[in-house]
């Protein structure tokens, strides 16, 4: 039999099964929205052209005097013809918004999301 403590009443008993309810809601509604912002791309600006890249694969592309390495969903610099290699310090970028921009060589790199706009993730 169960047995009730006095000091709950039967609304704390509705509290707690609301809070419970809403955390269950919460999990599946933030798991699905981490879901869709998986499919990430990454954009490569250099003198006139542009560039887009699947984050699935890692691979190494050399632009402009910049070597740029996709690893793991990681996308960094690992060496730049440019003579004070800021873009290499930046180190890795994973996340929708986020970028490397190497002036010198005129390389911008950037990591966009093809499911959400970068507002809504900022949010």
């Amino acid at each position: 039999m169960l047995r009730v403590n006095k000091s709950l009443g039967l609304g704390d008993i509705f509290l707690i099964l609301f809070l419970l309810v809403f955390s269950v809601y919460s999990y599946t509604y933030i798991t699905k929205f981490f879901i869709l912002v998986e499919n990430l791309q990454l954009k490569i600006f250099s003198e006139k052209k542009e560039e887009t890249f699947p984050l699935l694969k890692d691979f190494e592309i050399l632009r402009n005097g910049v070597r740029i390495v996709v690893q793991g969903r990681k996308v960094f610099v690992l060496e730049s013809t440019c003579q004070n290699k800021n873009c290499v310090k930046m180190g890795k970028i994973s996340k929708a918004g986020q970028f490397i921009i190497c002036a010198p060589n005129k390389v911008v790199i950037k990591i966009v999301s093809q499911n959400l706009p970068i507002d809504t993730l900022g949010f």
